[in-house]
């Protein structure tokens, strides 16, 4: 016969919290949001902005707004940056281009919409590189 636990037995769960500053208190990585959190924001804020989306859809220079995927990028990070100081998002709104370029990049990722993949997309679906595949030559 098997032994089986009685209600009684079990060990009583500690009880959910009941507000949002309780639960908090048991997030297991910290409240602090990354720069790169900041940024996506951000970047869902100024996804309507057709001129802000241009920056982003070159997959080539010779496509790019301003002739180059690089300048496109701190163009883009500009605009974060200031619709961060018009809002007032400090976490933002202080930092340098280079590091709001280099976070845009993994929001970009994040949505499977980064310059490297998209290249390489054709229809929709990811086309390997001639390294990728299995034929010769």
């Amino acid at each position: 016969m098997v032994n089986r636990i009685q209600p009684s037995d079990r060990p009583i769960p500690a009880q959910l919290p009941s507000t949002v500053e309780e639960l908090d208190k048991y997030r297991s990585f910290g409240p602090e949001l990354t720069l790169n959190d900041h940024v996506e924001g951000i970047y869902k804020v100024l996804w309507p902005n057709p001129d802000f989306r241009a920056l982003l859809n070159a997959t080539g220079d010779d496509e790019s707004v301003e002739g180059s995927m690089g300048t496109d990028n701190v163009i883009a990070a500009q605009m974060i940056r200031e619709h961060a100081k018009e809002n007032r998002y400090e976490e933002v709104s202080g930092r340098k281009i280079h590091a709001i370029v280099r976070a845009l990049n993994v929001v970009m990722k994040r949505y499977n919409m980064s310059r490297k993949l998209r290249a390489r997309m054709l229809g929709g679906e990811i086309v390997p590189k001639d390294s990728d595949s299995d034929s010769e030559g």
